[in-house]
């Protein structure tokens, strides 16, 4: 047969070619780039101040060129000196998730009465400004939403302060996909104090004019949705004339599980019907998680209950309910899934992973997915009497999120002109390349492209092979 190429797969392997939005692990796979993490600076900024008992005017006046700023925290100063910023968000860049966002700006409390911690919020602006002219009272609105807490320094302290973690992700999310218009947000206080006193006055914040490095800053973390690696190309012209060919990969899907019980109104039966005292079959699946009502067999077990979900379903979720008013634990618990009533996989077993306690959430079992039509849960009393007890049991669907797409191109003259990008069906031949085709001057190349819907989940590439054999009987194997 000729020489083969060997087709292992490593770390170094993966890194070759051209990786946009992908990664190599030392797992010897490609996947999508981890999170992601990007600071935008404030590209306005502008205090504004209401006239108070102790000022004069400042309602009028633009401080949208200050490098730094005293905010007050007197109760007579409404919001007590809201800060106005706003964030270019298309810095950000294109195709992803967001997965969380804040706010952060750099405080110094200059003293004054440190007896009492002040804090701020952000809200969202709602209509346009500039910082070159905004004063108090041509003040742009804001809504009424506090996003997250700003706790301020005290007792002399400084550092970076920042609005919470997810604080801002959903309306960062909203500015990002176009459906609310970015006027930025602005932070207000969210205590004061009464009357008077360096206190009010005490706690100073930087802004973007600063000639250091502590400017005000909105921080993003993001996963890419679509990552793209195009392999280095590979010359094919040793295979001569082409009798046939094939592509394969080895990959790892990301599923979630849909919202929708496919279990509610099933019907229900047992290996045991004579032995039950109390309560129907049809409890189990009528949506009540309730520890009472409930379907109880008195011993001698072991008893099961099965649920015929009435079609093939693509499952990886299951919820089990058995009594669990006086958080008792029971003996001989397993859950298993079977396609058609014959074969049947194990998704939970107590002699391997033990008993638990039982609980109003349930017992929460998440496996890979796989095609289900029935469903058993088997029980041998409990720790409290000798008796076997079930509640509910809910089963829910799995949902793809991620995708992978294998693509190939060649040229047959050197690469001079190139086919279009062509997707691949795994374990079929290369496309266009039928037998007979003379690639004496061939090169080969693969897009592959990693999809994901989930910020929490990455689709993984653990292999990929293409075989070509030729006339001379001569057959290679090429790892990407």
């Amino acid at each position: 047969m000729g020489s083969v190429v060997d087709v292992t797969q490593t770390q170094a392997d993966w890194m070759t070619g051209t990786l946009t939005g992908v990664e190599a692990t030392n797992y010897n796979n490609l996947q999508l780039q981890g999170i992601q993490t990007i600071e935008l600076i404030a590209i306005q900024d502008a205090p504004i101040q209401q006239t108070g008992s102790s000022q004069t005017n400042t309602s009028s006046i633009n401080y949208g060129s200050v490098e730094s700023f005293a905010q007050n925290y007197y109760c007579d100063y409404t919001n007590g000196s809201p800060i106005l910023y706003k964030f270019d968000i298309s810095q950000l860049p294109d195709n992803i998730i967001i997965t969380n966002a804040y706010f952060s700006a750099y405080y110094w409390d200059a003293g004054g009465d440190t007896s009492s911690s002040l804090s701020r919020t952000c809200r969202a602006i709602t209509s346009d400004w500039d910082e070159s002219t905004v004063t108090w009272n041509t003040r742009p609105s804001w809504d009424s939403i506090n996003r997250g807490s700003i706790s301020q320094p005290i007792n002399g302290g400084s550092g970076w302060y920042n609005s919470g973690n997810n604080s801002l992700t959903q309306l960062v999310s909203e500015w990002y996909s176009g459906s609310r218009i970015n006027y930025g947000l602005v932070t207000i206080r969210t205590s004061c104090t009464t009357s008077g006193g360096g206190d009010s006055w005490r706690i100073h914040t930087y802004l973007r004019e600063t000639n250091t490095d502590k400017k005000p800053k909105l921080v993003v973390q993001y996963r890419v949705k679509q990552g793209i690696r195009i392999s280095p190309q590979i010359n094919v012209c040793s295979v001569g004339q082409v009798v046939n060919s094939s592509i394969e990969w080895i990959d790892e899907q990301g599923f979630i599980s849909k919202t929708t019980n496919i279990a509610l109104n099933k019907s229900a039966s047992t290996n045991h019907p004579s032995y039950i005292v109390s309560g129907s079959l049809s409890l189990l699946t009528d949506g009540n998680t309730n520890t009472t009502p409930y379907l109880d067999l008195t011993a001698p077990g072991p008893h099961y209950v099965e649920i015929d979900l009435g079609s093939i379903y693509y499952l990886n979720k299951i919820i089990v309910w058995h009594y669990y008013g006086d958080s008792r634990f029971y003996y001989n618990t397993k859950t298993e899934v079977s396609e058609d009533g014959n074969i049947w996989y194990t998704i939970f077993d107590s002699a391997v992973s033990g008993t638990y306690t039982e609980t109003s959430s349930g017992k929460i079992h998440i496996f890979p997915p796989r095609n289900v039509r029935y469903i058993r849960d088997w029980l041998n009393g409990n720790n409290k009497n000798s008796s076997s007890h079930w509640v509910e049991i809910m089963a829910y669907e799995a949902e793809q999120k991620t995708n992978i797409i294998i693509e190939t191109r060649h040229s047959l003259n050197s690469g001079s002109t190139w086919t279009s990008w062509t997707e691949c069906t795994n374990g079929e031949p290369i496309p266009n390349l039928p037998y007979g085709t003379v690639v004496t001057t061939g090169l080969l190349e693969c897009r592959q492209t990693l999809i994901t819907e989930d910020p929490n989940t990455t689709p993984k590439l653990y292999s990929l092979i293409f075989s070509i054999e030729g006339m001379e009987n001569t057959f290679f194997m090429f790892p990407f």
